[in-house]
């Protein structure tokens, strides 16, 4: 079964709307997947029904049986990530393989400042 991996730049894990999402993906140990695709995805967490919504797709063209491929994607202005005491909004990239792999994900902040917002939080 094939590896896969998501580097991000200097190790960063938070963002600003607007900034730029630099990093590489790797795949290696096994054959070219089919289709290689790093998506950027925000998700709620808490009480209640998980909401999902895609924002970004980066398909990854012309596989050979180990490489790396770099990538950049812009951090969007909303939904910015967020806690409160019922639900979060969290942003992870995850690389997705056909045939199917394992699939890595690196969760990510993206909000003003590069600062998670606290929800009911007179701080906040």
């Amino acid at each position: 079964m094939t590896t896969l991996h998501i580097n991000l730049a200097d190790q960063r894990t938070a963002y600003a709307p607007g900034d730029e999402i630099i990093g590489t993906v790797h795949w290696a140990d096994g054959d070219a997947p089919h289709t290689l695709e790093l998506r950027l995805f925000w998700f709620t967490q808490g009480k209640g029904t998980q909401d999902v919504g895609v924002v970004q797709r980066l398909h990854i063209p012309e596989l050979t049986d180990s490489e790396s491929h770099p990538f950049t994607l812009r951090a969007p202005a909303a939904p910015p990530s967020c806690s409160g005491k019922l639900v979060s909004i969290c942003w992870a990239l995850e690389l997705v393989a056909t045939p199917a792999a394992s699939v890595p994900r690196a969760t990510l902040v993206i909000a003003p400042g590069g600062r998670e917002l606290r929800l009911g939080n007179a701080d906040a």
